[in-house]
This record gives structure tokens, C-alpha cells and sequence, in this order.
């Protein structure tokens, strides 16, 4: 017998490398994509800015890893709560007024960073409060794209969204670094205020995301319900 080898046309190693971009030819998907990348973006560059000034302001690192603590304990909890809204509530709606929360919190830490004396305290509460309502609106957000594009492209939307996660997890920081070095804390905080403008534009222009069909109302009842038809069931890593 003869072996046959198969010869894969030039090209074809590359192509298969290649970034499915059809989720981008819909509008409302698009538009969303590029207002979270920016505010990503700026989300990052502001993560920067608060452990240095902690930093800053006292010289100790363990209120820096304190600071840590102060943001996972509403990491934690909250996404329970904001899944049982994203279930019952217009997920437009949600996420207009998380971003606008996340828009007013980070316009404090800016003013707290142009006082003379910043106060080291409301770091500590405005990243609790950033964190909780990023996670109140982060479930509305991460189940938005079944209903912005059709389910052939659900694959290739997530690996769209990991592209500017991915980028703002790396140049984020080192782009606040550099505006921290050369333009200071609060010029910082400014250019992640104005980051989250192009969400909002980009949230206010979708459609009505109300849940289809009869939905129960957001209650610790509806929390635990989730948790119980979770249990047991096998989890793929």
C-alpha cells in the first residue's frame, strides 16, 4: 500500500490563527465591543493608580495587601446577587446604571486624589464600592452576547472578548504606570473617568435586553435556587 500524505494548502497554518471577526459585522455587538475595550482599558489603568497611592500616601505594604481584601470580599458575594438581576431585569438597563456608578466612583477617587491631603480611608471604601458594583453588573454584561449575535457565533464572541481583556490585563497597568510617572495620580484617575464614557455611549445604544418569558423577581430565594441546581452537577475544568 502507498502512503498518502496530506498536503495542506500555503497558508492554511494561518488561517487557522486567525481571529473570527463575524460577531463584529453587528451593530450592537460592535459597538459594545470597542466601549469595553476602552473602558477596559482604563478600568486598568486605574487599578494601577489605587495600591500606589495607598502605597504612597502611608509606605506600608500591608495596607496594600489589605487593600487586596477590601476588593475580593464584594468579588465574592455580590456576583450572586447580580445574576439573579441579570435574570429578572432589561440587562441594558442593569448595566447602565452600574457603569454610571463605576463613572461617579471613580470622578471621588479622582477628587480624593486632588485634596491636599487624600484621605487614605476612602480608597478603601471606593474600591469596595468599585468592586461591588463592577460585579453587580458584570453577570448582565458576560450574558449579553447570545442575544447581540446568532448562536453560530457565540464561540468566536467570546474569543473576541478575551482579546481585549487579554491586551487591557497587560497594557493597562503598564500604560498607568507610565502616566503615573509622568503625568501624576490624579491625571490618571481623569483619563479612567473618561475611559468609561465610551461604555456608557455604547450601553445606551443597545436595544431593550428585557428577559423573555416570565421570570421570578430577584430574592435570596432565587439565589439559593441556583445554588441547589448547581449541586451535584459534574463541573468541566
Amino acid at each position: 500500500l502507498t502512503r498518502v500524505e496530506r498536503v495542506e494548502p500555503p497558508g492554511s497554518f494561518w488561517r487557522k490563527l486567525r481571529v473570527d471577526t463575524r460577531p463584529l459585522r453587528h451593530r450592537d455587538f460592535r459597538n459594545l465591543w470597542i466601549g469595553q475595550a476602552v473602558s477596559t482599558l482604563g478600568g486598568e489603568i486605574g487599578a494601577v493608580a489605587i495600591p500606589y497611592q495607598v502605597y504612597k500616601l502611608t509606605g506600608s505594604t500591608a495596607l496594600v495587601g489589605l487593600l487586596g481584601l477590601a476588593a475580593l470580599i464584594p468579588l465574592l458575594v455580590v456576583p450572586l446577587i447580580g445574576g439573579a438581576i441579570a435574570d429578572a431585569l432589561d440587562r441594558r438597563s442593569v448595566l447602565l446604571r452600574t457603569e454610571s456608578g463605576m463613572t461617579v466612583i471613580t470622578a471621588l477617587f479622582f477628587g480624593n486624589a486632588l485634596l491636599p491631603h487624600p484621605q487614605v480611608w476612602a480608597l478603601f471604601v471606593l474600591e469596595s464600592l468599585a468592586m461591588a458594583v463592577f460585579s453587580l453588573g458584570r453577570p448582565a454584561l458576560s450574558s449579553l452576547a447570545p442575544r447581540l449575535v446568532p448562536d453560530e457565533e457565540l464561540e468566536a464572541a467570546g474569543a473576541l472578548d478575551s482579546v481585549y481583556n487579554s491586551l487591557g490585563a497587560v497594557g493597562g497597568p503598564a500604560l498607568g504606570g507610565v502616566l503615573i510617572a509622568v503625568a501624576g495620580v490624579p491625571f490618571t484617575y481623569g483619563i479612567d473617568f473618561l475611559t468609561f464614557a465610551a461604555s456608557l455611549v455604547a450601553i445606551f445604544a443597545l436595544p431593550s435586553l428585557a428577559p423573555i418569558g416570565e421570570v421570578e423577581r430577584p430574592s435570596l430565594r432565587s439565589i439559593a435556587d441556583g445554588f441547589r441546581f448547581l449541586r451535584g452537577r459534574q463541573v468541566l475544568i
